[in-house]
């Protein structure tokens, strides 16, 4: 239904440079507590912590990207903690415990919860 089209054309248009301005990711690769990881980086002393995460590698690099968050529900509790220090402060702390400013970044959520059920109340509309 163009949700990600819809981010995809906000940072084109504030960055000029979709590669650089927008950041895309798929929620379902984070639905085990280990993933965690794999979101923020590993901590010191544990394999590919000198990688960092996913989203705060991205994030060092373009401070103030359009990120999609895409199909969030499908994402652990625990990476849902990590995103509300990110909504709530502007924030996010690293797997080194380092803090990358996100204030300037521009977060949307897509979600298929009620899918199903907005597509059958449209169906009785007709």
């Amino acid at each position: 239904t163009g949700k990600t089209e819809l981010a995809k054309q906000t940072a084109k248009y504030l960055h000029k440079d979709v590669k650089k301005g927008f950041i895309r990711l798929d929620m379902s690769e984070f639905q085990e507590r280990h993933e965690v990881a794999k979101f923020i980086g590993s901590p010191p002393g544990y394999i590919g912590h000198d990688e960092g995460g996913q989203l705060t590698k991205k994030l060092k690099q373009c401070p103030n990207a359009v990120v999609l968050f895409d199909e969030v529900d499908k994402a652990h509790p625990d990476v849902l903690t990590i995103m509300l220090q990110l909504f709530d402060e502007g924030r996010l702390t690293d797997g080194k415990g380092k803090t990358i400013d996100c204030k300037d970044a521009i977060f949307i959520m897509t979600s298929n919860v009620a899918s199903d059920e907005i597509a059958q109340h449209a169906l009785e509309l007709r």
